[in-house]
């Protein structure tokens, strides 16, 4: 005879609730002000570039990144750093946010620029530059999974 588990302990599944299959982009904007972490990634973070009335605009880098787990934060608005201060994230740890006050531009920085790719290791650093995570939850660099162990190539 087959053992047969106990329901309970099959797991539960709850409906998914998300109702936005069919529902249509929206675009946001008319943000008067933006808080920005330092430490969207599972990394070590990133040292700030800015300061309390430094110009920002769209896509300026204005975090470093401190290690090789980490990417640079860039701004989301164009404006005035108001504060540059550290703030509780969401589980409890402490880091350094800019804030940045809207000049209502949305002037995007001249920096930003089609990467040069010539390569596999240029196309890495280009997605590494762009800041660009995972959006599971941990925020885990996309950068670091498109460089597999030795041997675990695909």
């Amino acid at each position: 005879m087959r053992f047969k588990w106990p329901r309970v302990l099959q797991g539960i599944h709850p409906s998914q609730n998300k109702n936005t299959a069919k529902s249509a982009i929206a675009k946001l904007s008319g943000f008067e002000t933006v808080s920005i972490p330092l430490d969207m990634q599972i990394g070590p973070g990133c040292e700030c570039l800015v300061k309390k009335g430094d110009r920002v605009e769209i896509a300026q880098q204005i975090g470093q990144a401190l290690g090789a787990w980490s990417v640079p934060v860039h701004a989301s608005i164009s404006g005035t750093v108001k504060s540059v201060k550290k703030e509780i994230l969401s589980d409890g740890t402490h880091v350094e946010y800019v804030n940045i006050e809207s000049d209502g531009q949305e002037t995007v920085s001249a920096a930003v620029k089609p990467p040069l790719v010539h390569d596999r290791a240029d196309f890495i650093a280009a997605v590494r530059a762009s800041g660009l995570v995972g959006l599971g939850g941990a925020a885990f660099p996309t950068h670091i999974k498109m460089q597999p162990p030795p041997g675990k190539d695909t």
